[in-house]
């Protein structure tokens, strides 16, 4: 039963059911096809909040290059700003651009991880 936290900006989309994928770390313990995922905000503070509890629908190995100009989910290399531009905004940002800016400054890069996806 894996919890996930989620920053204050993207919680919102998580709790109306907009959001409904986020790219993580690779974990010790990792996620699997059909688990229940428990989604928070402010997580071990006296303002942590339940988001919404779902089932994970799969999980795709993810990458962004050193570069920022490609990603790949599985073994599948995105290099199309609109394909780009479709993940990023499925995962809370207003672009590609903005997603890799994020991941860059809070990961660096390139970023190995995990696509996590739920409904």
């Amino acid at each position: 039963m894996p919890a996930l936290n989620f920053q204050k900006k993207f919680a919102p989309d998580v709790k109306s059911g907009k959001k409904k994928q986020t790219i993580r770390l690779k974990r010790k313990n990792p996620i699997k096809e059909g688990d229940t995922l428990y989604l928070y905000t402010g997580m071990r503070t006296k303002s942590c909040e339940k988001l919404r509890e779902v089932k994970c629908d799969g999980v795709l190995d993810f990458k962004i290059y050193g570069d920022g100009l490609t990603f790949e989910i599985g073994q599948t290399p995105v290099h199309h700003n609109d394909s780009m531009n479709r993940i990023a905004i499925a995962d809370g940002f207003k672009d590609w651009r903005e997603m890799v800016q994020w991941f860059s400054k809070t990961h660096g890069l390139p970023f190995e991880g995990d696509l996590i996806l739920w409904k």
